[in-house]
């Protein structure tokens, strides 16, 4: 076994007494080398998991603020937002993801790494239509089997999945009754109706489908 995999099994092994003081003495080494090495991005991150781990929220949260001020590049940035999602440590927070996703160049923010991430933030704050969205946009760019194309349907919410369900019974209504046209729906000889309802809300046919089938396999 490697040292960091020993070092994982001695400290499993402490009571959790035991545990908590570990990680209160490595805050306290970690706080004091930070002191002399303010712009040491990772230690920050370090420091505000290990604030996590002890439930003191309040002070991972200003560990993440500090990291914020440390990074300086794009990579780092990803893994802060990363951070500071996952901890949901408070609301302030929030604003920390949003300005730091606001400092990403718009051609990086298209890929499906940071969609994803931009998605979470949404969905954290209520927001669960552009979560989805941005999600939907993922799931139309990879396989649609895949554990990671699985797993993202199942971030969907289910008040987005009510009103795709909605919008495909509507779609199907206005087919029936050949309405469609005269509402002035445009396309081209390449797609028909079905397609052009599907693109308005981001999603393909199959992917819709699938969709649907995870959240209401009853269907």
């Amino acid at each position: 076994p490697s040292l960091f995999e020993e070092q994982r099994s001695q400290f499993s092994n402490l009571s959790k007494i035991e545990q908590a003081q570990f990680i209160q003495k490595m805050i306290e080494r970690l706080s004091k080398r930070l002191e002399q090495q303010p712009e040491n991005f990772y230690g920050w991150l370090q420091l505000a998991n290990a604030h996590i781990s002890m439930e003191d929220f309040t002070s991972a949260g200003n560990a993440l603020k500090s990291a914020a001020k440390a990074a300086d590049s794009d990579h780092q940035r990803i893994t802060l937002i990363e951070a500071a999602l996952l901890s949901q440590t408070s609301l302030s927070l929030n604003l920390l993801v949003k300005n730091q996703l606001a400092l990403l160049p718009a051609s990086l923010k298209q890929s499906n790494s940071v969609k994803f991430l931009e998605g979470e933030y949404w969905r954290q704050i209520g927001d669960n239509k552009t979560a989805a969205r941005l999600w939907s946009e993922i799931l139309n760019q990879i396989p649609a089997h895949s554990q990671q194309a699985k797993a993202l349907e199942q971030s969907i919410p289910s008040s987005e999945i009510v009103r795709l369900m909605t919008l495909l019974m509507v779609e199907y209504i206005l087919l029936m009754v050949l309405i469609v046209k005269p509402l002035s729906i445009k396309w081209s000889r390449s797609k028909d109706a079905s397609e052009v309802a599907y693109s308005s809300i981001g999603l393909s046919p199959n992917r819709l489908i699938t969709v649907l089938m995870l959240r209401c396999p009853a269907l």
